[in-house]
């Protein structure tokens, strides 16, 4: 098994222990039962899919920068994985809500982390540009 580097984890780990504690005073206590982390894998994770890093069809990519992209992509598992364990330590009472770019394949090995959303079309996005003034 394998956890995420000190520097992969430092700023949410210390939070997850402390819902951990939070969680153990419910009902009581004040602190709510879920946790937002807004792009835990964003030194790591490349903004195109990891498919389209690697097996790209213009021959970017040499082959350390290959490796380099797969080195990325574990260490993303890593945190997803280390998520889960989190959310299953709790068992299920803590929701943690991940805002990210990385893609299924960071996470598509775990069960209970689902997909709410994918914003990255060219006309797709997370306010309707009707809402938009001008539009």
């Amino acid at each position: 098994m394998t956890f995420p580097t000190p520097r992969e984890s430092c700023l949410w780990v210390p939070t997850l222990a402390l819902h951990g504690v939070f969680l153990q005073r419910e009902p009581s206590s004040p602190v709510p039962t879920f946790l937002v982390i807004d792009q835990p894998t964003q030194v790591y994770f490349p903004s195109d899919s990891f498919d389209e890093a690697v097996a790209s069809e213009t021959g970017a990519h040499t082959a350390e920068q290959a490796d380099g992209v797969v080195d990325d992509l574990a260490r993303t598992k890593r945190i997803f994985a280390a998520l889960a364990r989190a959310h299953s330590s709790f068992e299920g009472k803590l929701q943690i809500i991940v805002v990210d770019h990385a893609d299924h394949l960071a996470w598509e090995e775990h069960a209970n982390i689902k997909q709410v959303a994918n914003w990255r079309g060219d006309q797709d996005y997370l306010i309707p540009r009707a809402w938009l003034a001008g539009d």
